[in-house]
């Protein structure tokens, strides 16, 4: 039977554990600041995977062998423990999730209410977008009078929304480059990830610094959907950075909800624009072989508690719960 006492060890060892995991993302992440953005993405989404894998996950590689058993190990009792922190973190859990939706649904409506079925040429715009980038089909793309250059909302049907003023007063070129940056975000599947992030952090509401994590993969999001439109585009990767500039300018004194939209705030821009300055999309291979590399390194070595310091009656929490899952 799965006890509050069971599920609070459990908790608690998860929440040390990750705490330590993502003091070593935060670090790793400066230190790798102007690197490609896809070792950085490496890095703060197995930083979030910490939190779902069993606290019971031990090698005996890891760094977490490095820190005294006092700090990592929790603290076994054979007390019964009530069942009001369950309950609290429950309430938590719901409280944030539902802020999260209502906020996606506010959002959600406030580009597409009101919105009009693109014209032909910008359908053939976003079809062209999505061949060059292997889109098997092309997003749905609606005109929405919002303060957002473009967008894409929704998660499982992800929509393209372009302003009317993007329409109106971007030249062809600028418009190309906008519908390739968010074509971008559908094929990279950006929606569903954000999504999942949201849940986990969710979940994981008293841990603040997978709240921290989650804004930073959002940061690190935008570069990688910038390094795929540069990939694309190449020798005139410059052409983009300028239109990333220009829409940065004409977003700057709008509302934080739609400008949150498409991450354009101000030391975001910069780092993107920094990023844009190296030609990123030479070198495909080591680009793939070093974010491989990492993985594997934070597998072994980061992910994983110490084995000396995972307690036997953790140990006899997780056959518990593997029993009470079987049905046992």
């Amino acid at each position: 039977m799965i006890t509050p006492s069971i599920m609070l060890e459990w908790g608690l060892a998860v929440l040390v554990q990750s705490t330590l995991v993502f003091a070593i993302a935060f670090a790793a992440d400066r230190l790798l600041a102007r690197a490609w953005p896809r070792l950085r993405m490496t890095i703060w989404l197995l930083a979030l995977v910490r939190l779902v894998l069993p606290p019971d996950l031990a090698s005996p590689w890891s760094v977490a062998a490095l820190v005294p058993t006092t700090s990592i190990g929790v603290v076994a009792s054979s007390t019964a423990v009530p069942a009001w922190p369950l309950v609290i973190w429950g309430l938590g859990a719901v409280t944030v999730g539902a802020a999260a939706l209502l906020r996606e649904r506010r959002l959600r409506a406030s580009v597409l209410d009101g919105a009009t079925p693109a014209p032909a040429w910008l359908l053939d715009e976003v079809r062209r977008a999505a061949t060059q980038l292997g889109l098997r089909v092309s997003p749905l793309v609606r005109i929405t009078s919002a303060d957002v250059t473009a967008a894409v909302v929704g998660t499982l049907r992800p929509v393209i929304v372009v302003s009317r003023g993007a329409v109106d007063h971007m030249d062809r070129d600028e418009l190309r480059h906008v519908i390739l940056h968010e074509v971008a975000h559908v094929r990279r599947r950006d929606p569903l990830q954000r999504m999942l992030v949201s849940a986990l952090v969710a979940v994981w509401w008293f841990q603040p610094l997978a709240w921290l994590a989650a804004r930073k993969l959002a940061a690190v999001r935008e570069l990688c959907c910038d390094a795929t439109v540069a990939d694309t585009l190449r020798e005139a990767t410059g052409d983009y950075r300028r239109t990333l500039l220009a829409a940065a300018r004409r977003l700057a004194g709008q509302s934080t909800s739609t400008a949150a939209l498409g991450l354009l705030r101000g030391d975001e821009v910069i780092a993107r624009l920094r990023h844009l300055e190296r030609p990123s999309w030479r070198r495909p291979v080591a680009r793939r072989a070093s974010s491989a590399l990492l993985g594997v390194v934070m597998a072994v070595f980061v992910l994983p508690a110490a084995a000396r310091v995972v307690a036997p009656d953790l140990r006899a929490a997780h056959e518990v719960m593997e029993r009470a899952a079987a049905g046992e």
